[in-house]
């Protein structure tokens, strides 16, 4: 699990977004809520390719914003479920990476690759 999550303001550009997670070498960023009550988003890598419209050129990086193309609801699980329980709420939600909270706050991404990693520990490999 990655305790160091990065986020992006809601209304970035998805340019701003791409350049950051390549920068960040990162596979998605959480999104600040555009409003109050709204809850966060995430962007990954996934959004941007699907969002982007391979007909409109470049321009289309600078049009849409990050939070026209982000995932909401955010799917999350709470820091006292176990590794097994999470991997069956990603697969029932369709999702790679899981936030994690401790109540209200954020302290971690787990995505499938820290799973594999448990995976190969548990295992002996």
């Amino acid at each position: 699990m990655v305790t160091h999550v990065l986020s992006i303001e809601p209304h970035a550009t998805l340019r701003a977004a791409i350049q950051r997670m390549r920068d960040e070498g990162v596979r998605c960023l959480l999104v600040e809520p555009p409003r109050p009550g709204l809850g966060l988003g995430i962007l990954t890598v996934k959004d941007a390719v699907t969002a982007w419209d391979w007909d409109a050129g470049d321009a289309i990086a600078d049009e849409l914003r990050v939070d026209e193309v982000a995932t909401r609801p955010v799917v999350a699980a709470q820091a006292t479920l176990e590794v097994p329980e999470c991997v069956r709420l990603m697969r029932m939600t369709g999702v790679r990476r899981l936030p994690i909270l401790r109540g209200e706050e954020l302290v971690g991404m787990l995505s499938y690759t820290d799973v594999f990693r448990y995976l190969a520990d548990h295992v002996g490999v």
